[in-house]
């Protein structure tokens, strides 16, 4: 299937046919290990009381990881360290397993799942590391479309599979298969080829804290990066975080069914996919302008729904959320791998990814507290008109408008 897409990105099929491949598998998996935790919990009567406790914990623990990454996330950028991180996945996920199948209790599964969040927020800076050894120039925006379009393709694969996997009962099995799926991915890691300058730049010695201070200077110089992040972080507290905790009761009350949701979450992924597949065969130039865009058609499905508008052009609005997500993940990643050094890169992403992955249980938890039908609508009004504002200043600000597009 991938074959055709772009025979430029995947002229050499031993690197990225099986990246990417490998990429889809493991974040299938890990919508399985999600639901699999999420309902063996459920279906101990001891532990059901904790699942908001146990979720929390990965979580938090994600964010730590995160903040405290930078100081080394350089030298942990490889592809040794992304195969390790991946064989993490495997251990924790038989471990969670086997608690769950033997005599499960809380102090057992928290500081599993807590290691679990560590590798999260770990994985965040590496992958992408990694991603910039295999490809580069217009080869990058194409590779980082395909892994955009496995990444939203995966969500409504590996929940497909994990609720037939659930009809047929032992929720905790789904542990066992999301295993499976990133011990491929460490395979397909494996067999991936990175440039001798890319590993000889990356490996150069220099303290860590020398590394923190090159990297602030850096970040200083490309601060558009920084406004960049900060517009994100405020689309995750402002309107995507109520979107995602609002939207399936509007939904619900407005058009008496919860396919309704259904509908629109899958509008939402075939919007992501199929431009997720066009930027693959035509990547983005003007990289700052596509990530402001971006940002205002995350907004189209709030401002829909809190009118109460018929369900087809809700639909079209979370169609057209989607290729705003994905014109923004292919953008953002591709402006970040081919603007920064990389000697600070590590550290940078972490930074940058801080923001928006602190406020997003900020959002959610506020926006939880809605109950009144009137309050969740003007929520989701106020968010998307608050996305579009930050957007518009994104827009205006000079920094943005600089020529050339990456600097």
């Amino acid at each position: 299937m991938l074959g055709w897409i772009d025979p430029v990105t995947l002229q050499t099929r031993g690197i990225r046919v099986p990246f990417v491949a490998g990429f889809f598998l493991a974040t299938s998996g890990g919508s399985v290990a999600l639901l699999g935790l999420t309902f063996s919990t459920l279906s101990d009567g001891s532990l059901k009381p904790h699942l908001g406790l146990i979720l929390g914990v990965r979580a938090v623990a994600s964010l730590c990881a995160l903040a405290i990454v930078p100081v080394v996330a350089q030298r942990l950028v490889g592809r040794g360290s992304l195969v390790f991180l991946q064989l993490s996945y495997v251990v924790a996920f038989v471990a969670l397993w086997f608690v769950f199948t033997s005599a499960p209790q809380l102090s057992l599964l928290v500081p599993l799942v807590a290691a679990l969040g560590v590798v999260d927020g770990i994985s965040i800076p590496v992958h992408s590391g990694f991603v910039r050894m295999l490809a580069d120039g217009s080869g990058l925006a194409r590779l980082n479309a395909l892994l955009s379009t496995a990444a939203s393709s995966s969500k409504v694969a590996g929940a497909s599979v994990g609720g037939v996997l659930l009809a047929f009962g032992h929720p905790d099995r789904l542990l066992l298969v999301s295993a499976v799926t990133y011990a491929v991915h460490a395979l397909c890691v494996l067999i991936s080829r990175v440039s001798g300058q890319e590993k000889a730049t990356l490996t150069s010695g220099t303290s860590s804290l020398a590394r923190v201070r090159a990297a602030r200077k850096e970040l200083k110089r490309l601060r558009w990066l920084i406004y960049v992040a900060a517009q994100a972080t405020l689309i995750n507290l402002a309107a995507w975080s109520p979107y995602t905790v609002l939207g399936p009761q509007v939904s619900l009350a407005s058009y008496g069914t919860a396919a309704a949701w259904a509908l629109l979450t899958g509008f939402y992924g075939a919007g992501a996919v199929v431009t997720g597949l066009a930027l693959s065969i035509r990547p983005p130039r003007r990289l700052k302008l596509v990530i402001v865009l971006s940002f205002p058609l995350w907004c189209a499905p709030l401002f829909m729904l809190a009118f109460g508008l018929q369900l087809y052009w809700v639909a079209a609005g979370a169609f057209i959320a989607g290729v705003g997500n994905a014109l923004f993940n292919v953008a953002w990643s591709t402006a970040m791998q081919q603007t920064l050094s990389s000697a600070n890169y590590g550290q940078i992403v972490s930074w940058l990814s801080l923001g928006p992955q602190i406020v997003a249980p900020l959002g959610l938890l506020v926006a939880g507290s809605l109950q009144a039908a009137p309050a969740q609508q003007s929520a989701l009004l106020v968010g998307a008109f608050l996305g579009i504002a930050g957007s518009v200043a994104l827009a205006l600000t000079p920094v943005m408008r600089k020529s050339p597009d990456q600097t």
